[in-house]
């Protein structure tokens, strides 16, 4: 007890350790989250091919169990049933979340799986998420506790683990490789199976409030420590922060020691010089017809068509530089997600840019494109601008 006193009396006034960890935003810059005490999710089992229905059930339940644990007051609860689509049924009050694998691919081609979330702008509330998991170019199956790393199967439950993260409001860490909500993982690796420290900082900050419709601050990270925590949520935040301080310290180092390198690659990417990609990085599965940078003039969020349940929103943009293809000065994309009266979506991965952000741009050739959108790279992202830079190198 003189221990748990004394660490408790030292984390009070050292005050809360800044973290890696990212919150989902809608387009105010408010963090979104459930405002409701049970969120659940319906696995379309019928949609896993080759896989037991039991067995997936079974790891899709252990990957919400995972992430339940240190959110007091919310359920996370998984049943079997069917799909009604990925989206949000605008013209209807019956949705549900669920979690499909699609055989049909039209996000973003390297991505392993992607959330979608629905959001009530007024409430900043998470009204609907869905799941799914990208079977047109990934193998998946239930693996071993032991697994290491390699071959070409992704395991399930360390998939959705990540995925439901997405679900419940986090955004990518990728600060901490060691992190379920880190932005890549590769074939074999179970690990993300378990919370690594900035995932439970995430998972408490987010839902360890006595009053599940109190607001959260407008920030996208935890590190500038303005919310004032509750006790049960102090507690996770000291015992999961100080054991590895010295190892977080390291790593914010070698970050800002390699920080100026990325700040080059930023600036090259956007003058127009391509540079060598780093090894390993993610390549897209296609040639693509175009690859430029641009900046937004203007975004329009269309109305929604019947039965639809994904926005879609038109983009003008004017090209910066012209790294592949006929780039026109300026034309037009359309692009998943967006705003249609107070209610926000927004696809993991494939986020609306802003009016004057200047982005990465690809453009599938004519055979694809109804098959992939206009794939957009935010260029202040570690990860997008790794991507963009790579696939510029490969296609240039």
């Amino acid at each position: 007890m003189r221990n748990f006193l004394g660490v408790l009396v030292t984390a009070v006034l050292m005050g809360n350790t800044a973290f890696a960890f990212e919150l989902a935003k809608d387009s105010t810059g408010t963090v979104v989250r459930w405002r409701t005490s049970q969120v659940r999710f319906n696995v379309s089992t019928r949609t896993f091919k080759n896989l037991d229905q039991a067995a997936v059930l079974k790891a899709a339940q252990a990957a919400a169990s995972t992430m339940a644990q240190v959110m007091p007051g919310v359920a996370v609860n998984i049943a079997q049933g069917n799909a009604d689509s990925v989206g949000y049924a605008f013209d209807s009050n019956n949705n549900q979340n669920d979690i499909v694998m699609l055989t049909e691919w039209s996000f973003k081609t390297t991505a392993i799986a992607t959330t979608v979330l629905t959001i009530d702008k007024n409430s900043h509330a998470v009204i609907d998420a869905d799941i799914a998991l990208n079977a047109a170019s990934k193998a998946f199956a239930i693996l071993a506790d032991n697994s290491v790393p390699g071959g070409t199967m992704h395991d399930l439950q360390n998939t959705l683990t990540h995925e439901i993260g997405h679900a419940l409001g986090l955004a990518h860490n990728p600060e901490a490789e060691e992190a379920v909500m880190y932005p890549t993982a590769p074939a074999g690796e179970v690990s993300k199976r378990k919370l690594a420290d900035d995932d439970i900082e995430a998972l408490v900050s987010l839902y360890a409030q006595a009053d599940n419709a109190t607001d959260m601050p407008a920030q996208g990270c935890s590190s500038t420590g303005n919310s004032t925590p509750t006790a049960f949520a102090a507690l996770f935040l000291m015992m999961f922060s100080l054991r590895h301080k010295t190892r977080r310290l390291a790593a914010v180092r070698a970050r800002q020691s390699g920080a100026t390198g990325l700040a080059v690659t930023l600036a090259l990417a956007v003058a127009g010089v391509a540079t060598p990609a780093a090894a390993n990085e993610a390549q897209v599965l296609s040639d693509p017809q175009m690859m430029a940078t641009v900046e937004v003039v203007s975004q329009k969020t269309l109305a929604p068509e019947t039965g639809s349940k994904l926005l879609t929103t038109q983009l003008v943009l004017k090209v910066r530089w012209c790294a592949k293809g006929n780039c026109p000065q300026q034309f037009s994309v359309t692009v998943p997600g967006g705003t249609w009266g107070n209610i926000e979506q927004r696809v993991e991965g494939l986020e609306v840019p802003a009016v004057g952000a200047v982005v990465g741009l690809e453009v599938p050739k004519p055979s694809q494109a109804k098959a992939q959108w206009a794939q957009i790279y935010r260029l202040e992202s570690e990860t997008d601008l790794k991507a963009f830079v790579s696939t510029l190198t490969r296609f240039k």
